[in-house]
């Protein structure tokens, strides 16, 4: 969602998340049916804003029951290619069974490996700014 607009950081008991982007979603996934903080592998998978080549919107009020308010309205949507926002997000996950992420490509396969920076119970990684799939290990 919009971390950067709430402060940047976002903060559970296992997991804290900091970011850049004005949009951004991260989504850690146990693949091993445990909790985040001891499973073995990890699916992390993010999104950030992205447009086809000339997006364009214009200011536009709305109105829903009777509540009007101003927006954007989408007055072009492009053609391709796609225009995705590079990813800005470090991690800090409580769980010391994790050594790795390794970054996967959009098909899934593997990229390369990069090793987790520890610091006590918790794994840290500033992740690359391309990428949408990783698998921490």
């Amino acid at each position: 969602g919009f971390i950067k607009k709430a402060g940047g950081t976002l903060t559970t008991s296992d997991l804290s998340l900091r970011s850049g982007n004005d949009y951004l979603t991260a989504y850690f996934v146990s693949m091993d049916g445990q909790p985040l903080a001891s499973s073995a592998k990890i699916l992390v998978q993010s999104g950030t804003i992205s447009r086809l080549t000339g997006w364009e919107t214009i200011p536009a009020t709305f109105t829903a029951g009777k509540t009007t308010v101003q927006g954007l309205e989408i007055s072009h949507i492009g053609n391709p290619p796609w225009r995705i926002q590079e990813t800005d997000l470090a991690f800090s996950l409580r769980n010391t069974k994790v050594t790795k992420a390794r970054v996967l490509d959009e098909d899934g396969r593997l990229k390369k490996d990069l090793p987790l920076q520890r610091q006590g119970a918790f794994a840290n990684l500033q992740t690359p700014r391309d990428w949408t799939y990783l698998i921490l290990e």
